[in-house]
């Protein structure tokens, strides 16, 4: 990129593992041997670091294996010019590959943020997967950037007890999935395919989100970005039972805990009242006509139930 871009900064390791994987399907690994049997011959210890440090940096660029990553910038005038610093490092598997924003401390104003990112040698030196990667991947920056999108770190974190907000993120992140995915399409730069399947993933996270994941497909189709709090909303409602008067399906999800369930508690207008109100606390939509699952009415029945002999003092 030009000289007024941003800087990037990658793991010595990975580029070296990138590059001795990238020479395998080059004619360069003949080179490389000779060139490191004459790093091998320097008998000072740092030298002798310095000069293979040099070695893949130069065998880097020579295979073009930050090409794919500057291109994908390019593609993204908006992100480009709002960050000062990548930092490529290595991730543990390609589950945990990725891009995020780290904003500076200081709040200057002009460039603010940082952008990590995080891949395996494989994927670096795999022009074809780098790309896929980056453009799903920025695409979620831009998103980040865009004051219109709504993010804010401080509200993000999805409402109720651990569990729920687990799959809460889970199903959010499938959300926002299919949106970015649904522009890629649009843009070429992925297959209609690849939308499809994120769609068919969706029906099966929000078995019983009716209408609402209706309405936000169609949004997708006709081009319009969900904002982040959209996303959310569905994310955390999306997989309670529907309450139409007849009561949750079996094969629906427990209201709780978002889990699928065939048995759903028989009445759950028995349970003790503090764990009702214990419930709704914790889930202010709730009604016992949305039901809950066995596990979900037991656990807050436990709560609720005394102490047990095992923690009484014995006279």
């Amino acid at each position: 990129m030009s000289g007024a871009g941003p800087v990037f900064v990658y793991e010595p390791e990975l580029v070296e593992e990138a590059v001795l994987r990238a020479l395998r399907s080059t004619g360069l690994e003949r080179r490389y041997q000779i060139e490191r049997e004459r790093c091998y011959a320097i008998t000072d210890p740092e030298d002798r670091d310095q000069a293979f440090r040099r070695l893949f940096h130069r065998l880097f660029q020579e295979l073009t294996l930050d090409r794919p990553l500057i291109d994908a910038l390019l593609k993204r005038p908006h992100i480009a010019a709002s960050i000062e610093t990548v930092a490529i490092a290595r991730a543990p598997s390609s589950r945990e590959e990725g891009a995020d924003l780290f904003a500076r401390p200081d709040g200057e104003p002009g460039r603010r943020f940082g952008l990590g990112v995080a891949l395996t040698a494989d994927t670096l030196a795999a022009a074809p997967a780098m790309k896929r990667l980056l453009d799903r991947e920025l695409l979620h920056i831009d998103d980040l950037l865009d004051p219109g999108f709504g993010y804010d770190p401080a509200e993000a974190r999805p409402r109720g007890p651990a569990i729920r907000q687990n799959l809460t993120q889970g199903r959010y992140r499938l959300l926002w999935r299919a949106s970015v995915l649904s522009r890629l399409v649009r843009e070429g730069l992925e297959p209609a395919a690849a939308y499809e399947a994120a769609q068919r993933e969706l029906q099966s996270a929000f078995p019983a989100a009716g209408a609402a994941l209706d309405e936000f497909v169609a949004r997708l189709h006709a081009g319009v970005r969900p904002t982040h709090q959209d996303m959310l909303d569905l994310a955390e409602r999306g997989r309670a039972a529907a309450d139409d008067g007849q009561g949750p399906q079996p094969g629906s999800a427990c209201a709780l805990c978002g889990f699928p369930t065939y048995g759903f508690e028989a009445s759950p207008e028995t349970i003790p009242a503090a764990a009702l109100s214990e419930i709704r606390a914790d889930f202010p939509a709730w009604t016992t006509k949305l039901g809950l699952c066995p596990q979900c009415a037991d656990l807050y029945r436990a709560r609720h139930s005394g102490p047990s002999l095992a923690n009484k003092e014995v006279a």
